[in-house]
C-alpha cells in the first residue's frame, strides 16, 4: 500500500528539514512524499499536494511539525475499512512535553461542534476521500476543523488508532494554538463559530 504525505508551507521558519527527516525515517517505506509551497494559503496548499498525491492513504502535515517514526506504520496497519483515522498526539515546545489523547474517539457532528475532539495532524485519508472532498480555500484558520465536519456530515466513517502519530510543536508564530495572542485568538474563535453555524443549520 502506497502512502502520501504532503507538507504544505509558505515558507520555511527552520523547521523544514527535520520535517522531511521524520519522513525518510519511518519505518515503512512505500512512501510518496509531495512538498507544497505557496503563499496562497494552507487550504489552497493541501488542495494542490491533494492534485497530485497518487497513494492509497493521504495525509499532511506543516513544516514546523513532526511525523513519529512508526506513524505510517500505524496507519496502513489500523485504517482498516474506515475512510479516515485519527490518534494521539505530542505537544512539544522547549519549556514542555505532553500527549494529546482525545476524549473521543469516534466523534459525530453533534460532538465536533461542542468541542474539537480531532487532533488535525494526526488524521489521514483514503484516496477516495480526498478525491471527493476539497479543503475550503475560503478560510484561513480552522480549515481541518470544518473539513472534518463536512466528512462527518457526509457520512464518512472515521477510526481511531491508540498511538501517538504526530509531534505538534507549539511556538509563538504559528496560527492556531501556540499563538497566545488574546486578539488573534478571538478572531480565530470567531471563524470558529462561524463554521459551527453552517453544521448546525445543516444538521439540527
Amino acid at each position: 500500500m502506497k502512502v502520501t504525505v504532503i507538507i504544505p508551507f509558505n515558507k520555511d521558519r527552520g523547521y523544514l528539514k527535520h520535517a522531511i527527516d521524520s519522513v525518510k525515517n519511518q519505518t515503512y517505506k512505500n512512501i510518496e512524499l509531495i512538498l507544497c509551497k505557496s503563499k496562497e494559503g494552507v487550504s489552497k496548499n493541501i488542495n494542490n499536494g491533494f492534485d497530485y498525491a497518487t497513494g492509497d492513504i493521504v495525509g499532511y502535515f506543516a513544516e514546523d511539525d513532526l511525523l513519529c517514526p512508526k506513524t505510517i506504520e500505524h496507519v496502513v496497519n489500523g485504517i482498516g475499512d474506515y475512510d479516515f483515522i485519527h490518534g494521539k498526539a505530542i505537544r512539544f515546545s522547549k519549556e514542555s512535553n505532553t500527549i494529546y489523547k482525545p476524549l473521543l474517539k469516534y466523534p459525530t457532528v453533534k460532538d465536533l461542534i461542542n468541542h474539537n475532539f480531532i487532533h488535525g495532524g494526526t488524521c489521514w485519508y483514503k484516496s477516495h476521500v480526498i478525491k471527493e472532498n476539497r479543503f475550503d480555500e475560503t478560510l484561513w484558520t480552522a480549515e481541518e476543523y470544518e473539513y472534518h465536519l463536512r466528512l462527518l456530515s457526509k457520512g464518512y466513517e472515521i477510526g481511531f488508532i491508540d498511538e501517538v502519530i504526530f509531534k505538534y510543536r507549539l511556538h509563538e508564530s504559528q496560527k492556531s494554538i501556540g499563538n497566545k495572542d488574546n486578539k488573534y485568538q478571538a478572531k480565530r474563535n470567531e471563524v470558529k463559530q462561524l463554521i459551527k453555524n453552517r453544521y448546525v443549520v445543516k444538521n439540527y
